[in-house]
C-alpha cells in the first residue's frame, strides 16, 4: 500500500543489504539517512530525480520547499518551466490533495505568462486549502478560516490579474479583498490591499496618509509592506517636483528597515531604485556606485544567493555605463554575465535583452551600420517600446528621412503632454532636445529655442541636472550659429562642470566641441593677435580630447569633422606640417564613412 511504499522509499530503521540500500539511494529524491538539510543539495540535488519516479508526501513538500527557495531568491537554479511542470504533474499525481503543489505550478505559469495554467493553479490551490479544512474536522473555526482563505484568494486574484495588465478585473479583485477585510477587520489583508492600489494607480492619498499606512505596516510586523511603501513615496515625489534630498531620505529609511531585518531582496531592490533615481536626476557616477553595492552585497540564504530582478537590471545599468563610455567590450561581457545568470526561459531575461539592443542600436548608428541599428530597433520594439520610440526618429534622421523624424518625435511629444500619458519628465526632454536637434539640422534655429527653453525649464522643475546642462549647451549652439559666441560661451561654460561629470563619452564629445567652437568664434572679436593666437591653442588641445572621445564611441562622422576643423585651426597658424597630418586623418575617415546627407552633418 501508499504508506508501505513511503515507508520503504526513505526511512529505514534496519540494516539493509547493499543492494538494496543502492537501489534505494538511486531513487531517493535529494534524501540521506540523516534527515532534511538544505547543505545536501548540493551532494543530492533534488532536480536529478527523473518524472517517473514516486514521489512521497514528505519528498514532495521537500522538493517544493526547494523549487519555492530558488524561484525566490535564484530564479536560474530552479528547474526550467517545462521541466518544473512535469515534476508537479507527476508530484499532483501522486498527492492530488497538495495545495502547495498548485500554488507552485502557478507560480510557474508566471514565469512563462501563462494566464490560463496560472488561474486554474490559483483557483486548485485555494480549493485544495479549503477542502482540507472540512476533513480536518475544524468546524468551530471553519467560518473564519473560510473568511481568510477568500479575501487572501481575491488578493492573489488582483496579483495575477496585475502582471497580465488586466487592470479592471484587478480592481473588481481588490475590492472584494477590500471589503472582506474590512467586514473582518484584517489590517494586514488591508495592507497587502493598499500595496496593489499604489501599484494600480488608484491610491491618490498624499504623503501624510501613505506614511500613517507605513507606520501601521510597521506595528504589524510586516517589513516588507513598510519598504515597498517607503519606495512608493520615494517614487512618487522623485518623478514630481519634490527635492531630491527629501527623496533620498525616504530611501535611506527604507535600507535600515531591510538591515534590520535582513530582507536581503528589498536591500537590493532598495539599491536599484536609489540607482534609478540617480539617474533620473543625472548623477551617473552615483548610480553606478548603487549598483555595484547591489552586486556586492552578501545576500547568501542557506549558501544560495540572491539573484533576481534588482541584480540583472545592477548588471545592465553597468553595461550600459561602459558602453556609454565605449567601453563596448566590457559592457557586452557584462551582458554575457546576465545571459549566463538569468537564461532567456526566465522571467528577467527581459531586461538584459532590451540592454543589449539599447547598446547595439547606438553603436551601430555611431558607426553607420544602418542595416544593424534598423535590425536592432526591430528586436528592442518587441522589450520596450518606449525606447524603440525614441530612437525611431534617430535612425530616420541620420539617413536623411527628415519628415519621418519630425512626424514621429512630434507624435511622441503630443503623448508625452497628456494627462497621465506614463511617461517621466526625464523622457520628455530627451524628445525635446531631439526635436530641437532635428530643427538645428534643417537650419531652423528659432524653432529649436522654443524647444531648448522648455527643455530647460522643465528639467529645472524636475531637478534634472543633466537635461538641464545638456539644453544649455544646445541653446549656446544656437547662438554660436546666430553670431553670438561671447553669450553662447558663457552659457556653455555655466554648466561645463557639470556635464563633464555626468554626461555620457558622445554628449562630453559634443559639448567640448561647442566649447571650442565658441572659444575660436569669440576670438576673432576680440581683435588682439596674442589673445586670438592663445584661444586657438587651446581649442586645438581640447580637439585632441574631442577627437578621442568620438573614437572611443565609434562616431566616426563626428570624429572626421573634428579632424577636419582641428585642420583648419592648424593652418590658421600657419603649423603646416599638423595640417596635413589632420588632413590626413580627415581622408582616412570619409573613405570609410563618405558623407550621404546634409542632416548628418549637424553636431547634434
Amino acid at each position: 500500500n501508499k504508506f508501505k511504499r513511503y515507508y520503504e522509499a526513505g526511512f529505514p530503521e534496519a540494516k539493509e543489504e547493499e543492494e538494496k540500500v543502492a537501489c534505494r539511494k538511486s531513487s531517493l529524491v535529494g534524501f540521506s539517512e540523516t534527515g532534511l538539510s538544505m547543505s545536501l543539495l548540493d551532494e543530492h540535488p533534488v532536480t536529478e530525480a527523473s518524472s517517473g519516479n514516486f514521489f512521497s508526501k514528505k519528498q514532495a513538500e521537500y522538493f517544493l520547499a526547494n523549487q519555492a527557495l530558488m524561484l525566490s531568491h535564484d530564479e536560474g537554479k530552479a528547474l526550467p518551466p517545462d521541466q518544473l511542470q512535469q515534476r508537479l504533474s507527476s508530484i499532483l499525481s501522486d498527492n492530488p490533495d497538495l495545495a502547495e503543489a498548485h500554488f507552485l505550478s502557478y507560480i510557474n505559469s508566471l514565469r512563462v505568462k501563462e494566464y490560463c495554467t496560472a488561474m486554474n493553479s490559483l483557483y486548485h490551490y485555494f480549493d485544495r486549502k479549503a477542502s482540507m479544512l472540512v476533513e480536518s474536522g475544524q468546524n468551530k473555526k471553519k467560518g473564519v478560516q473560510d473568511e481568510v482563505a477568500m479575501r487572501y484568494a481575491a488578493l492573489n486574484l488582483a496579483s495575477l490579474q496585475f502582471r497580465f495588465g488586466n487592470k479592471e478585473p484587478c480592481r473588481a479583485a481588490l475590492r472584494e479583498a477590500i471589503r472582506l477585510a474590512q467586514e473582518s477587520n484584517d489590517q494586514t489583508c488591508l495592507q497587502h490591499a493598499l500595496v496593489w492600489l499604489n501599484l494600480l494607480g488608484e491610491n491618490h492619498t498624499g504623503v501624510t496618509q501613505l506614511e500613517r499606512s507605513i507606520k501601521k505596516t510597521i506595528d504589524l510586523s510586516l517589513p516588507k509592506l513598510a519598504v515597498l511603501g517607503l519606495h512608493w513615496i520615494s517614487k512618487g515625489l522623485g518623478t514630481g517636483t519634490e527635492l531630491p534630498a527629501r527623496v533620498i531620505d525616504y530611501f535611506t529609511q527604507s535600507n535600515l528597515i531591510n538591515c534590520m531585518n535582513s530582507n536581503y531582496g528589498m536591500m537590493c531592490t532598495g539599491c536599484v531604485q536609489r540607482a534609478a533615481m540617480w539617474h533620473y536626476y543625472g548623477k551617473r557616477e552615483l548610480c553606478s556606485l548603487d549598483n555595484q553595492i547591489v552586486l556586492n552585497l552578501n545576500t547568501s540564504l542557506n549558501g544560495v544567493y540572491y539573484n533576481g530582478q534588482a541584480v540583472c537590471i545592477a548588471l545592465c545599468n553597468l553595461a550600459q555605463h561602459h558602453a556609454d563610455v565605449g567601453e563596448y567590450a566590457a559592457a557586452f561581457e557584462i551582458l554575457g554575465q546576465a545571459r549566463l545568470r538569468f537564461p532567456c526561459h526566465t522571467s528577467h531575461s527581459e531586461i538584459w535583452q532590451s540592454c543589449q539592443q539599447r547598446i547595439t542600436f547606438t553603436r551601430s548608428l555611431n558607426n553607420r551600420k544602418f542595416n544593424e541599428a534598423e535590425q536592432s530597433l526591430i528586436d528592442l520594439e518587441a522589450l520596450d517600446e518606449p525606447e524603440a520610440k525614441i530612437r525611431k526618429p534617430l535612425l530616420f534622421k541620420e539617413i536623411g528621412h527628415v519628415t519621418e523624424a519630425f512626424s514621429c518625435l512630434n507624435l511622441l511629444l503630443s503623448e508625452c503632454d497628456k494627462e497621465k500619458s506614463g511617461y517621466y519628465a526625464d523622457y520628455r526632454c530627451r524628445v525635446l532636445l531631439e526635436l530641437a536637434a532635428l530643427y538645428i539640422a534643417t537650419g531652423n534655429c528659432s524653432a529649436a529655442v522654443i524647444h531648448i527653453t522648455d527643455c530647460i525649464a522643465h528639467a529645472k522643475k524636475h531637478y534634472l541636472e543633466l537635461y538641464e546642462g545638456l539644453g544649455t549647451a544646445y541653446l549656446a549652439f544656437v547662438q554660436l550659429s546666430m553670431n553670438l559666441p561671447n553669450q553662447g560661451l558663457q552659457l556653455i561654460e555655466s554648466q561645463l562642470t557639470r556635464l563633464l561629470t555626468n554626461a555620457s563619452a558622445l554628449d562630453k564629445g559634443k559639448v567640448l566641441y561647442i566649447y571650442a567652437k565658441c572659444k575660436v568664434a569669440a576670438s576673432k572679436l576680440t581683435g588682439k593677435e596674442s589673445a586670438r593666437k592663445s584661444d586657438l591653442l587651446v581649442a586645438l588641445h581640447l580637439m585632441n580630447d574631442i577627437s578621442s572621445l568620438f573614437q572611443q564611441v565609434e562616431a566616426y562622422m563626428l570624429e572626421k569633422d573634428a579632424w577636419y576643423f582641428q585642420a583648419m585651426l592648424y593652418n590658421s597658424l600657419c603649423d603646416t606640417e599638423n595640417r596635413n597630418k589632420c588632413a590626413y586623418q580627415f581622408k582616412l575617415l570619409d573613405k570609410l564613412y563618405p558623407t550621404l546627407n546634409t542632416v548628418g552633418l549637424t553636431l547634434l
